[in-house]
């Protein structure tokens, strides 16, 4: 059996898969160079709806950015055949490649809400996944996420508005465990973590002293396509949610 139909059949049945090493050493001090001139050279120039803090006025607390590719060494990145290969093995379809973002979670950063990504998506049928890359060792003590285990079979549940800087929604179930098992799942620097948009995750906070830094890739399935009414109200909501918060 080839290691993409290993794959594929694991993420089938859970959810997820989780490879050791995706990116070489080599690789990981690259972006980690690249993103430090990215937040020093790029991100000055985009608005705050691109680039978010937990507080505008210390750079320290840096959150999320939502278009990585504005540097050329993402856009390669981000087509590559390590990438792209696998993720139209495990979609079983050509993809359709989107942003690819940074997450970093701060010294006392807030812990992540449960949600399904194809809740932002918008899509019929919802199928894309994401690959989470880690630039760090990541544990329960920094955010590690949090997978419930084969959760991207019951389809795409109620959100709510979330508080949290970056997710401006989260899933509405209070009690995940109807749903399936939750697995924390911890990675080395290098790895990746690859889920389906249906599948419900959350990550816990950052209670230790470094920060906690990602790169998450997206890739639509080419049959995937937007739905225009549920990307409309997801839309609005999410332009009301920014207005509150001094965003727009």
């Amino acid at each position: 059996m080839s290691d993409y139909n290993r794959y594929r059949d694991l993420f089938d049945e859970q959810g997820y898969i989780h490879i050791s090493g995706f990116l070489t050493e080599e690789e990981c001090l690259a972006a980690e160079r690249h993103i430090d001139s990215y937040v020093r050279d790029i991100a000055p120039t985009l608005p705050k709806t691109e680039v978010m803090y937990d507080d505008y006025e210390r750079p320290e607390t840096l959150k999320r950015i939502s278009r990585l590719q504005l540097d050329p060494f993402f856009e390669e990145m981000r087509s590559q055949p390590k990438f792209t290969k696998l993720a139209k093995a495990l979609l079983q379809d050509e993809v359709v490649v989107q942003s690819l973002q940074y997450f970093n979670k701060p010294p006392e950063g807030d812990a992540t809400p449960a949600h399904q990504d194809g809740y932002y998506f918008c899509l019929v049928p919802n199928e894309a996944i994401t690959f989470w890359v880690s630039l760090d060792d990541v544990d329960e003590e920094n955010g590690a996420l949090h997978y419930v285990a084969g959760s991207h079979k019951v389809g795409i549940l109620p959100h709510k508005p979330s508080s949290v800087i970056g997710f401006s929604q989260g899933l509405a179930a209070a009690d995940l465990s109807e749903f399936g098992e939750e697995r924390t799942c911890p990675v080395k620097r290098g790895d990746v973590l690859i889920h389906h948009s249906r599948l419900i995750h959350l990550a816990g906070p950052n209670t230790s002293n470094p920060q906690r830094r990602v790169m998450g890739q997206v890739y639509f399935a080419e049959r995937a396509k937007m739905d225009p009414a549920m990307k409309e109200q997801y839309d609005s909501a999410l332009q009301a949610q920014r207005k509150a918060a001094g965003l727009n």
